[in-house]
């Protein structure tokens, strides 16, 4: 194996985990920013105050209500993570994991079916990465949802659609 090959090898496997140890990685954040800023606190109880999976057309300004939380930075912030670190690093990560792989000899020939498969799969995360701009335009209350609140609830399709196929659930969450 020559040094090319194995830092080619490397790539590809620190592309393949970072979407997924820095999807872990929000978690801990969003714990630290909930006792940090008191984000998403509320004094109802467990869950009353959560945003569920369910609840389509929900304006930001009645989740702010329901989180009571008065400093709208806060759910910016909690907002933001979940963006970055939920749905847009599994696109960010397979296309610099593409292209970390596309000077490789076997990728680079015309017409190879993996290639074509690749940049098929490249499309739909693409797809999904407008999808999630336009649900940010339309109704950024997505970012807000609480996926454990929502299993509880009893909306069990929804929270795992949210989760297993989230491109297919904005679809849902913005009609």
């Amino acid at each position: 194996m020559t040094p090319e090959t194995a830092q080619q090898e490397v790539n590809i496997l620190f592309g393949f985990l970072a979407s997924y140890v820095l999807r872990a990685f929000t978690s801990s954040a969003e714990a630290w920013l909930r006792r940090a800023c008191h984000v998403c606190v509320c004094g109802r109880g467990a869950g009353e105050g959560a945003i569920l999976a369910s609840e389509r057309g929900l304006r930001w300004r009645e989740a702010k209500v329901r989180l009571d939380t008065s400093d709208e930075v806060q759910l910016i912030c909690l907002a933001a993570v979940r963006l970055l670190f939920w749905h847009w690093m599994q696109p960010v990560a397979y296309a610099l994991l593409l292209y970390s792989w596309s000077d490789d000899a076997y990728f680079g020939k015309m017409w190879n079916l993996q290639a074509v498969l690749a940049a098929a799969v490249l499309l739909r995360e693409a797809l999904y990465f407008s999808c999630t701009i336009l649900a940010l335009i339309r109704c950024p209350c997505f970012l807000l949802i609480d996926i454990a609140a929502t299993w509880r609830s009893g909306a069990r399709g929804e929270a795992f659609s949210c989760v297993m196929m989230p491109e297919k659930f904005l679809g849902w969450y913005m009609q």
